[in-house]
């Protein structure tokens, strides 16, 4: 990685660049995972289930294609972006719950993207302050 090149970024294009088998692997991936969520939510209890459904499932796949197609330093990065994105889910999470009660669903939800929103971005601008002064 060259220090101009950003972290994330979209490519629109590299969407024609995906095969057909990538997209079943992944598909694979986040079947598996709903379908213990819901084995969970028929054993366990619903709520206990509901964490499971936040697990990113198309990240396994994904890393792993990335891994195998192109480099370990990509799937590395994307594996911090995951990291950095389901930490700022928490507080999704966290604000979801204690706000629906008081606020009701819509309210809720509004407030808590916009917390995840910018949890994501601090975090993410925090990396490449601390990965600039690395180098």
């Amino acid at each position: 990685m060259t220090s101009a090149e950003p972290l994330a970024g979209i490519s629109p294009r590299a969407i024609r660049d995906v095969r057909p088998r990538d997209l079943i692997i992944r598909f694979a991936f986040g079947a598996v995972v709903s379908a213990v969520a819901a084995v969970l939510a028929i054993v366990i209890d619903p709520r206990f289930a509901g964490i499971f459904m936040a697990f990113p499932a198309i990240l396994p796949a994904t890393l792993t294609l990335i891994e195998e197609e192109g480099s370990e330093r990509k799937a590395k990065d994307d594996d911090v972006g995951a990291i950095l994105g389901a930490a700022a889910l928490v507080l999704f999470g966290g604000l979801t719950w204690w706000l629906v009660p008081k606020l009701g669903a819509a309210p809720a939800l509004v407030i808590a993207i916009g917390g995840w929103l910018i949890a994501a971005v601090t975090l993410y601008l925090g990396l490449r302050i601390v990965r600039s002064r690395q180098r």
